[in-house]
């Protein structure tokens, strides 16, 4: 990660970001790509861990055989349970 924020790069794309790294790193590694997010760039993350991208993002999509199904305004997500109705009632 550190590679890509020496570059300013305008676009991130971050899979399993916080995999393998400890609770502490994981708080880093969260603090850093809002503080990405909000200075302006454009930051995808792609992520297994439900809590993880309900505290970094701005919006979720769900996608389904390579297709984006749904798109959610995060202030509309309370909580995981929000997140898999709108899985679950996928079109």
């Amino acid at each position: 990660m550190a590679k890509w924020l020496a570059n300013d790069t305008e676009i991130l794309i971050l899979d399993e970001p916080t995999s393998g790294v400890d609770i502490g790193a994981k708080t880093e590694i969260i603090e850093l790509i809002r503080e990405m997010a909000d200075s302006g760039k454009a930051v995808l993350v792609i992520s297994s861990e439900m809590t993880e991208l309900l505290a970094m993002s701005d919006r979720i999509l769900i996608m389904k055989d390579g297709v984006v199904t749904n798109s959610i305004d995060r202030k509309v997500i309370k909580n995981e349970e929000d997140v898999e109705y709108a899985i679950q009632n996928v079109e």
